[in-house]
């Protein structure tokens, strides 16, 4: 993985050789901008600073790589894609790593194995570029197995119907928290949970099951799910000493992400689960807010009744609704637009305008997007990001944010700062794709 010093020294060099003797007060900002804004890993600003640079020297393709991978940081992967493309068509030597990484992401294993390939040949040294051609490999090999014992899905098991419970036994020598016979998830239960994973331990698997199983069967019965994406397990629990635990007369409205790339994904998601188990009941904000994970439609005269129509209880799909709720993304410009991440769609102020005024809505909150301070607002005050997981994938420095809602439904927003965690390699369980 590159460094965010390595890039800033990069970035440096190639701003001075690459725009020659173009101003230097032009080139000093540029240099300035771009190198500060990759020592803070601030990688928004890097792309705004690249972007910069190239209507300066728009045919450099190191300029183009090194926007790709800063969209990538960002997770706007079909940016990415386009900016290594065009690097490669300028110049072949430039670009394959970082587009064979965006193919990866998008599922395009195929397209990827071919980008490390010509990484491999172009530079035989290059242990990286081998090692993702050998997951490119697997991953395709992986796509195929699955693909030749696909069942119609009206005869799939369901994971959950194989557990037996019953035949798990607990053991005596089990020294954490413990289930009554009646199977209830109590609040004492999830005090000790917590304490249990503060000290970097596991709870039995037994219970593991039984949080999950109880949660299943409680969002069955919802019509519909609203989705604050969701910090490391102790940026969780500094929330919950900020804002106080969930509860009957502190009831929280999680917005999704909750296992995504943090060492401690899975005491995240327990905590949450063994939480939704104590208190089922949801909310609603007074039916003016529209809280989602991603964003808006693709077209017009989408209705918040006609949402719970929808059949979530399968993978989403690359189109519709359903995937436009998960992935789609707020822009400045009016209108509608190719989404930056490769799926769901790019929407404007005027189109956030109009889905309120129809549905009789003051307020759209939503997240999926990391951001600086924690929250940004926009549209002209009519739609809200917040991101709740500070020092997202413990390298962006971002501040984290909450929003709380009293009976005047006037949204406060409270920032805080990352807290310290175990001493563990950032980003754990995860792979490490570009």
């Amino acid at each position: 993985m590159v460094t965010s010093s390595d890039l800033a020294l990069e970035s440096d060099l190639l701003l001075r050789a690459l725009l020659g003797p173009r101003s230097k007060s032009t080139l000093s900002f540029l240099a300035n901008v771009d190198r500060s804004a990759l020592l803070q890993r601030k990688y928004a600003k890097a792309v705004v600073a690249y972007s910069k640079a190239l209507q300066v020297s728009p045919t450099s393709a190191v300029l183009l790589a090194n926007r790709a991978l800063a969209h990538l940081h960002l997770e706007n992967y079909a940016s990415a894609f386009d900016d290594s493309s065009l690097a490669i068509r300028l110049d072949p030597g430039y670009g394959y790593y970082r587009r064979g990484s965006s193919n990866f992401i998008l599922g395009k294993f195929g397209s990827a194995l071919k980008d490390f390939e010509k990484v491999v040949q172009l530079q035989p040294r290059n242990l990286e570029g081998k090692k993702k051609v050998r997951e490119c490999e697997l991953a395709l090999r992986k796509q195929r197995f699955e693909y030749a014992i696909r069942v119609p899905e009206s005869v799939l098991v369901k994971v959950s119907d194989s557990i037996e419970l019953d035949t798990i036994t607990v053991e005596n020598t089990y020294d954490g928290p413990r289930l009554g016979e009646n199977h209830t998830v109590t609040a004492n239960f999830v005090k000790d949970m917590i304490l249990q994973f503060k000290n970097c331990k596991a709870i039995h698997l037994r219970y593991a099951y039984e949080i999950l199983l109880q949660t299943k069967s409680i969002l069955e019965k919802v019509p519909s799910v609203i989705d604050v994406d969701i910090p490391e397990f102790f940026d969780l629990c500094n929330i919950f000493e900020l804002n106080g635990e969930p509860s009957e007369d502190n009831p929280y409205l999680f917005n999704g992400d909750f296992v995504d790339r943090g060492s401690f994904s899975v005491e995240v998601v327990l905590t949450l689960f063994a939480f939704m188990c104590l208190c089922p009941e949801g909310c609603v904000l007074g039916k003016k807010v529209f809280i989602v994970h991603g964003g808006l439609f693709s077209k017009d005269g989408v209705k918040v009744e006609d949402l719970k129509s929808i059949d979530r209880f399968h993978e989403p799909p690359d189109e519709g609704p359903f995937c436009e709720m998960l992935w789609s993304d707020p822009c400045c410009e009016p209108g509608r637009y190719p989404s930056k991440r490769g799926i769901g769609i790019a929407f404007g102020p005027d189109v956030t305008k109009k889905f309120i005024i129809e549905n009789n809505l003051e307020l759209v909150i939503r997240s999926h997007e990391v951001k600086d301070d924690g929250f940004e607002i926009e549209h002209d005050g009519s739609l809200i990001t917040v991101f709740s997981a500070p020092n997202y994938c413990d390298q962006m420095e971002n501040k984290g944010a909450f929003i709380r809602f009293e009976s005047d439904m006037v949204p406060h927003i409270t920032t805080f700062n990352a807290v310290n965690h175990p001493p563990v390699r950032p980003m754990q369980f995860a792979p490490h794709i570009f």
